[in-house]
């Protein structure tokens, strides 16, 4: 049985990405497949702290670099899987690992789950001669096809393809409510578009459209607090609700309680609560980012808007408000493509399949 050696971010904190790689440590799948070794990273505890430099940063980084020379030695693994951070100061900290894995002649699969590798590098010779040499040579998986052309620049390979996922659970949208309820999910930063949510929100009640909306996020760059002023201040606070972070069950009522799916994301990859409003059947508006198009089908399974377009964003809403029928078949829509392109089972083969032709190569 080959020996693999795991490198990734777990919670806390909850993102997309963490959870990603909670559920690969954790798959059955994998672990009856393949002898798996795990060096789990935590530099933080909350959102707060990203993008902060701290004290106990440095001595996590320097923990981790021992755990990763003690893990490669004792392990001796066919490749080491790492979730490795594209952009940034993160991707700095991240190339000193490369380099150690490199060194000791170790194949590395990386797992990409950002984007912004090709912008990055377009007036900076020197940048695209490090990701070229942190790539040269090694394995890529991307989320999506469309996400590929990021790396055209400085990955000479074919990166393998593996679609995120989410674990199944029995959510299913409750009957139609009266007056509509609309759902934002995601933590609250900026780049998530939660303001373009709440601007397009105040154009459809100048409209006189009725209508109900949950904010549900954890703190990010914008505090509940913060976000609830500025909901008074733009007088609907009768219509939006504050929920905080909700996990679990809780989510899960809102979800099923929810008529209408709205991720207004102004900067992202993917979007795992597409897959978590999918799964129950919503119908889905965002924004035309990222590998979003190929998850949400315009006019099949939501409906797509440029983003930081609130004005748009409006129509959208206020279309489906207005077509209960539409509301239900692309609902519907999405709950058959999650089923049969995004759970866990699928999510598990693809990428036990990518690690077997890996390590037969």
């Amino acid at each position: 049985m080959n020996k693999l050696l795991f490198f990734l971010k777990i919670p806390p904190p909850v993102t997309g990405v963490t959870v990603i790689n909670q559920m690969v440590l954790q798959s059955k799948l994998l672990n009856s497949s393949f002898s798996i070794h795990p060096v789990k990273i935590q530099y933080v505890n909350s959102l707060d702290d990203y993008g902060r430099f701290r004290i106990s940063k440095l001595k996590v980084f320097i923990r981790l670099f021992m755990k990763l020379v003690q893990g490669v030695i004792i392990t001796r693994p066919a490749f080491v899987y790492f979730q490795l951070s594209p952009l940034g100061k993160a991707f700095y900290r991240d190339v000193f690992f490369v380099a150690l894995l490199k060194l000791m002649r170790v194949p590395i699969v990386f797992h990409l789950h950002g984007k912004g590798i090709k912008k990055a590098v377009s007036d900076k010779p020197w940048l695209k001669k490090i990701y070229y040499h942190v790539f040269n040579n090694e394995k890529l998986i991307c989320l999506s096809q469309s996400l590929v052309s990021d790396i055209e620049d400085v990955y000479e390979g074919r990166p393998y393809i593996v679609p995120n996922a989410i674990r199944h659970k029995r959510v299913k949208k409750e009957k139609e409510s009266e007056i509509p309820h609309i759902l934002f999910l995601s933590n609250l930063f900026h780049s998530k578009g939660v303001l373009d949510f709440i601007e397009a929100l105040q154009l459809l009640k100048k409209e006189n459209i009725l209508f109900k909306a949950h904010i549900v996020g954890a703190d990010g760059d914008i505090k509940k607090e913060e976000l609830i002023l500025h909901i008074e201040k733009k007088n609907l606070s009768s219509e939006i609700k504050v929920h905080g972070a909700l996990y679990n069950s809780d989510k899960e009522k809102i979800i099923s309680g929810s008529d209408i799916f709205v991720f207004p994301t102004r900067e992202d990859v993917w979007g795992l609560v597409l897959l978590e409003a999918m799964q129950a059947g919503l119908p889905v508006i965002a924004t035309m980012e990222g590998a979003i198009p190929e998850i949400v089908e315009d006019g099949v399974t939501g409906l797509l808007v440029p983003k930081k377009d609130p004005q748009g964003l409006k129509e959208k809403i206020k279309y489906l408000i207005e077509n209960s029928e539409e509301r239900k078949t692309m609902g519907e829509a999405g709950h058959r493509k999650y089923l049969e392109k995004y759970t866990l089972e699928k999510f598990e083969q693809n990428l036990l399949n990518t690690f077997t032709a890996i390590t037969n190569k």
